[in-house]
């Protein structure tokens, strides 16, 4: 969908020379990909900790404040306050711009640990949380490789339980 978003802004600024197309398909893009990819971060974590909550307890509260603190505070607090804040409160900005991406990281960590753990109990196979981490947070080469283990894994689980 992105990709047919960008499409179609080039067709049309080639067609009436209104570079406005431009920016509302950058906008369009951008909201689509964001969407799309915290969404699926949002289910990954959500399905893994239900099914396997019996093996770990890492409180899934501590990933809903992360997770939703990042977004918060980057897509709507953040710009807010450059908006309404005068330039001598640019450090401190600049030290609050580093609190979304490191919720972020944080979010992606835990999601790669505990499909880690669910992994190991399920099949007894030990993976690097760190190169978990970087193939979720690397968005589209990364999901090809990380989505088959998890419906792999939630397959194995389904068929457990039922």
């Amino acid at each position: 969908v992105p990709a047919l978003i960008i499409i179609l802004g080039a067709i049309l600024v080639k067609m009436t020379n209104m570079t406005q197309w431009t920016m509302i398909a950058a906008i369009c893009t951008t909201l689509t990909m964001c969407i799309t990819y915290f969404g699926w971060l949002w289910t990954v974590a959500q399905n893994v900790h239900k099914k396997y909550t019996n093996i770990f307890r890492p409180s899934f509260n501590t990933f809903n404040c992360l997770f939703f603190g990042s977004i918060s505070l980057g897509f709507i607090i953040l710009p807010m306050l450059k908006a309404f804040l005068t330039s001598e409160f640019d450090s401190f900005l600049g030290l609050l711009g580093l609190v979304p991406p490191l919720c972020f990281l944080l979010c992606v960590y835990f999601i790669a640990r505990n499909l880690g753990r669910a992994e190991k109990q399920e099949f007894n196979k030990d993976n690097n949380i760190l190169i978990d981490s970087a193939l979720i947070w690397l968005l589209p080469l990364g999901i090809w490789f990380i989505r088959p283990r998890i419906k792999k894994l939630l397959y194995a689980q389904q068929l457990t339980s039922g």
